[in-house]
Formats: structure tokens, sequence, C-alpha cells
């Protein structure tokens, strides 16, 4: 099974269906795939070598998925091809 758990229960603004943006650009903010391997304590590579490849890969100015199906561009991974 793939599970990412990310405590939000700091954030008093956020609710149900927002965006979740874990790596990349939203508006103004950004994180980068080295910030988050930072926070985790290792190295950008075990991150993304971490997400299976069930796990689809969409992007921004992509709107379809690595295997043809239709993504969606409002959430996106940045990063290389699966």
């Amino acid at each position: 099974m793939d599970m990412t758990v990310v405590d939000v229960s700091d954030v008093a603004e956020v609710r149900p269906g927002d965006v979740a943006t874990l790596v990349g650009s939203d508006g103004s903010e950004e994180i980068t795939l080295a910030e988050v391997a930072e926070h985790a304590r290792t190295i950008d590579y075990e991150i993304l070598t971490g997400w299976t490849p069930r796990l689809p890969r969409v992007w921004v100015d992509r709107p379809e998925r690595l295997d043809g199906s239709p993504g969606q561009t409002d959430t996106a991974l940045a990063g290389g091809e699966a």
C-alpha cells in the first residue's frame, strides 16, 4: 500500500479537499525535492525513488498521465520519468 501522511494540525486555514503541494510550486510558494529530503533527513534521490510506479506522474503543462490516461492539471509532480 502506498500512503503519505502530512501533519497539518498546526495549519488553521486548511480544510478537507484543499490541494497539498508536496513538491513543486503553488502560486508564489515553492518547495524543492532537496527541501523535502532535508526535512526527512535523507537525500533527494531517496525521496524520488521512494515513489512507486503506481503513483501517477502528472505534469502541469502535460495534462495526460505517462500511461496516456487523462490526468489532472491541478496536481503535479515535477521530476523524471517513472
